[in-house]
């Protein structure tokens, strides 16, 4: 499953994060993984592709993340 934001304008990037949320919570995804630069990527990271640019980082705790706080507050 891929997760993106197919906003079509200012007012909609977002929108349906929250939702979004609840839904995986309640279907018990347990992890995410998001794209780093390879340059910059921790080294528990696993690389992507045959050109090497981009690494995928695990992201356990997802749900628990500030990021969710904040767009809550926003």
């Amino acid at each position: 499953m891929c997760l993106s934001d197919d906003s079509h304008g200012i007012s909609y990037v977002g929108l349906n994060y929250g939702s979004m949320k609840d839904y995986l919570v309640s279907q018990g995804l347990e992890e995410v993984w998001y794209l780093v630069p390879a340059a910059s990527a921790p080294s528990e990271a696993v690389p992507l592709g045959r050109r090497g640019r981009v690494k995928a980082v695990r992201m356990n705790g997802w749900a628990e993340h500030p990021f969710w706080t904040k767009l809550s507050q926003a």
